[in-house]
Order: structure tokens, then C-alpha cells, then sequence
């Protein structure tokens, strides 16, 4: 069945506009079940139909009501890279990265809808308006504001080694207590995002400059318990480290990084978060 086959493009198109990999399986079920439900033999392009169908299931969803009930930062949920299946979804490999993740869900969801229709499957105006019921003069406005306030955005690659060893560093210096190595790490401007979502304890608020962000990490790690162990592994492009207290994942550290040094670090510990990494 077309919808069954398909399915690792409605998850992806999913969690691109949701940022939560479980919501996106709620909407690929969802959706099966309308496929199975409609007379798609008139349907000349089944997967622009089936792309459609997701869109709307998305817009529909109830997630921005959970967001306003959310306490805390909000950040995308992050998932182990075999779980999009990019390989068969190549239109949106260069848009499945956690960073963009993170941007998009900032904006309206008919933003979001707007800029993944036209990024990635390069959908004209008019196809867009049909799929997100606006007028094409509304989705070009819609698609303008997506387009400024996605910034300085790149298409992902592969972490390279010298993300890795970066990574790392990150991890010893904040063992070792080494203030000025760490700063060292960062960009000025350098911003951290937290998210609990209230069940554990994280900034509520993000922590920018290198100063506040090395003080923060390096006070995290004076109080780190004693079986605290860090594994090094990659989310949806970047480098990222693991954080178990024993054999429990408490936290995803996701590191974005510019020039060589560190620019933005996502820290998801909402432990309902955590169980699409590994």
C-alpha cells in the first residue's frame, strides 16, 4: 500500500513541522488510516497527494495548545539518524537537522508548512495555497517571513572529526574545571538552550555569552554525580553527547558548531524526550 511504503516521508514531514518524533508516528498512523479510507485512483501524483494529506494532519495537531502548557524552554525532540530514514527521503536531507529543527519551531506552524513545501520539495505557490488552504499571494508572504527568521541557516553535513574532538574537549574541560579551556571552546555570542519540560531541573531561560555559559557548565560539573558517564554520538547532523547517570540516559547534548567553535548548545533533559536517541 502506497501510504505503508511511504511512510519514513510522512514521519519526516511530520517531525520536521512537529519537532517531536512520537507525534510524527501518531501522525503517519493517522494518516495510513485516511489512505485506506479514500477512493485515490484519480490521484495522478499519489505522493504530492500523500505529502498533502500530512501537511493538514500536522496543522491540525494540537501541539501548539501543548506548547502553551509547556514549562520551560520548548526544544525538538532528538532522534538516533537512522530513524527519518534520509536515504528515502531525499528531499528533505538537507533540511533534517536539529538546528533547523529548532529554528522552524519557532515559527507558525503554516510557516513551517510553507517553508519544508517549498525548500524541500520546491512546491510553486499554487500548490502550496491548495495544500495549506491560503491564497498564493498569503503563501508567499507566509514563505517570506518563514525565510527571515530561519537565519544564517546551512544545509547539515556529516560531524567531522574535529566536531568530535570539540565535543570531547567540551566534556574534559567541564570534568577538569577548566574555565578559561572552555571559553576558549566558544564564540562570544555563544547561547544555551535548556529543556526539562518541568519534570527535571534546566534553565528556564536561554544563557548567552561565554562567560555566563563556561560558569554555568563548569558549576553543572562540580555537581555532577559521581556515576555520571558521557558517551559521544551524532543527532540529525551535529555531534552530541550522551549523558547516563549509570545505565540511565538522563540528557542529549547537542552542539552546534561555527568556525571552529562552539555557537549553540541545545541540552534536552525532559526525560519523555529521550527515548528516540539510542
Amino acid at each position: 500500500m502506497f501510504a505503508l511504503q511511504n511512510r519514513a516521508l510522512i514521519i519526516s514531514v511530520a517531525y520536521s513541522i512537529l519537532g517531536s518524533y512520537s507525534d510524527a508516528e501518531d501522525v503517519a498512523q493517522d494518516v495510513t488510516e485516511k489512505w485506506l479510507q479514500l477512493d485515490t485512483t484519480h490521484v495522478t501524483n499519489q505522493k504530492n497527494y500523500l505529502i498533502r494529506l500530512t501537511v493538514n494532519h500536522c496543522l491540525n495537531h494540537q501541539q501548539r495548545q501543548q506548547r502553551l502548557q509547556y514549562k520551560g524552554q520548548w526544544l525538538p525532540e532528538p532522534v538516533n539518524n537512522a530513524l527519518l530514514e534520509t536515504s528515502q527521503t531525499f528531499e528533505l536531507q538537507d533540511l533534517l537537522s536539529y538546528e533547523l529543527a529548532t529554528q522552524l519551531s519557532r515559527l507558525s506552524p503554516y510557516e513551517r508548512a510553507a517553508f519544508i513545501l517549498k525548500e524541500a520539495f520546491e512546491l510553486n505557490h499554487h500548490e502550496i495555497a491548495e495544500i495549506i488552504d491560503k491564497t498564493p499571494d498569503n503563501t508567499r508572504q507566509i514563505f517570506s517571513r518563514a525565510k527571515a527568521k530561519v537565519n544564517q541557516y546551512k544545509a547539515p553535513v556529516a560531524a567531522s572529526v574535529t566536531d568530535k574532538n570539540k565535543a570531547l574537549q567540551f566534556a574534559l574541560h567541564i570534568q577538569q574545571g577548566d574555565l578559561e579551556q572552555l571559553i576558549a571552546l566558544f564564540k562570544d555570542d555563544i547561547q544555551v538552550f535548556s529543556d526539562g519540560g518541568g519534570k527535571v531541573t534546566a534553565a528556564r531561560v536561554p544563557i548567552i555569552g561565554a562567560q555566563k555559559v563556561a560558569n554555568f557548565y563548569i558549576k553543572l560539573g562540580k555537581n555532577a554525580p559521581d556515576n555520571t558517564r558521557v558517551v559521544y554520538d551524532t543527532v540529525l547532523g551535529h555531534p552530541a553527547l550522551l549523558l547516563y547517570r549509570a545505565s540511565q540516559l538522563t540528557g542529549v547534548v547537542i552542539l552546534s558548531i561555527h568556525q571552529g567553535k562552539i555557537r549553540r548548545i541545545y541540552s534536552v533533559l525532559n526525560p519523555d524526550k529521550l527515548t528516540k536517541v539510542i
